[in-house]
């Protein structure tokens, strides 16, 4: 995988660079990570791993695009159980999720855990 070969920053410099190319300035963006081997596994990363690599990810944006209004959404088997350990992480702007917000069960404790 590529996080076993250590191309992750590589994969994400270069999607960030070409998918942001063309934007506007004032433009107002939603970037969502979402590391491949995390979706539908019910496995996220650490949160240093986590931390590490949104950090990465706001290093690229401001280095390679003018773009301010940026948002960074987190996905990758959000549910429930882990949402509040996600929370505790300052530099996200939000969650993109996925499987569980196909149960309205899930959907709504996740809701309620991200505001206690």
């Amino acid at each position: 995988s590529q996080k076993k070969r250590k191309e992750s920053n590589k994969i994400i410099k270069k999607q960030i660079t070409q998918g942001l190319k063309g934007f506007k300035k004032n433009s107002r963006v939603i970037i969502a990570y979402e590391p491949v081997w995390s979706i539908g596994t019910g496995i996220i990363p650490k949160k240093h791993e986590l931390e590490k690599n949104i950090k990465f990810i706001s290093s690229v944006i401001s280095k390679s695009t003018k773009l301010k209004k940026i948002k960074i959404l987190y996905g990758g088997s959000v549910n429930p159980k882990n949402i509040q350990s996600l929370n505790t992480i300052n530099m996200l702007d939000g969650y993109l999720i996925g499987g569980a917000s196909q149960n309205a069960k899930k959907l709504i404790d996740i809701v309620k855990k991200s505001y206690n």
